[in-house]
């Protein structure tokens, strides 16, 4: 919050989804390396999301990981607790933000569908 960002909101939300993705501890810390201009002290941020047990094991593994599987735990994780409803108010789409054509989309990329 004290780090004057010098770009754009996208810049700046791609910073943290980049540090989030490379991150494997429970606090997150941006370091100067990754940040557009030199700071003296690296900009810590506290999560605030829940990580799914998925990714925890993802996270902890310590190997790179591709961001295909990464979407696919997250996307099968909101699934299960959705109980595999795609659409409506309580239905996977609505907890991941996007459309239920769209997750329908990355479902069918990802090689996701409901167990039998």
């Amino acid at each position: 919050m004290r780090y004057d960002w010098p770009g754009n909101i996208r810049e700046l939300e791609n910073i943290v989804e980049r540090a989030l993705i490379l991150s494997s501890t429970p606090l997150l810390c941006i370091g100067e390396d990754v940040l557009p201009v030199t700071t003296h002290a690296a900009v810590r941020v506290s999560p605030t999301r829940t990580v799914a047990p998925e990714q925890a094991r993802i996270a902890e593994s310590g190997g790179a990981v591709d961001l295909d599987s990464i979407q696919r735990e997250h996307i099968l994780t909101t699934l299960r607790q959705a109980d595999w409803v795609v659409e409506g108010r309580l239905g996977a789409a609505v907890k991941l933000g996007m459309k239920p054509a769209t997750l329908r989309h990355r479902m069918k990329k990802l090689g996701i569908s409901r167990p039998s």
